[in-house]
């Protein structure tokens, strides 16, 4: 019995450790910018969204390390290897040309390729989020994993106000 107990204590904690450290975070983000609302990976449950102003607001929450919605992957070389068959010709001493004169098979090579692969940029995750000028709009039962941290920017034309709920992992 008591085994078992100390066995319910312990998954119990365990799966209470999980869960992560619940964050509520809130900030003000004027149009154009940028603003860091979370390091580090964090599971979003909600956002509220306010528009601070008469107008309309709109915000990309970026799943990012810097201010960046985009990522560049630099230039590099592939190799590709395959196998292909090398037919072997000769003349010989008699002048007649023999072809594949080994048993009548095919000599089999394998050929490395290199490749040059070009430079690319790439969208980081984005979520879109969205407020009624002097209202707050509830995003609710949210399962939205964010790696990198949340680094927020307003799209809009009017001041915003993004707080959110979720769990450190």
């Amino acid at each position: 019995m008591k085994k078992n107990i100390i066995s319910l204590a312990l998954a119990l904690g365990f799966s209470l450790t999980a869960l992560g450290t619940p964050v509520t975070q809130t900030v003000t983000v004027a149009p154009g910018a940028f603003t860091l609302l979370s390091s580090g990976p964090i599971k979003v449950s909600q956002i509220v969204s306010v528009g601070t102003t008469a107008t309309n607001s709109s915000a990309l929450l970026v799943d990012a390390t810097t201010n960046s919605t985009t990522y560049v992957v630099l230039a590099y070389t592939n190799f590709v290897s395959y196998i292909t068959n090398s037919p072997f010709i000769y003349t010989n001493y008699y002048g007649v040309l023999n072809t594949n004169a080994d048993s009548g098979g095919t000599n089999w090579v394998l050929v490395d390729v290199a490749k040059a692969v070009a430079q690319a940029t790439n969208n980081l995750p984005t979520v879109s989020v969205g407020a009624l000028g002097n209202q707050a709009l509830v995003y609710n039962n949210l399962n939205t994993y964010f790696f990198r941290g949340i680094w927020v920017t307003n799209t809009g034309t009017g001041n915003m106000q993004i707080t959110i709920q979720g769990n450190t992992q």
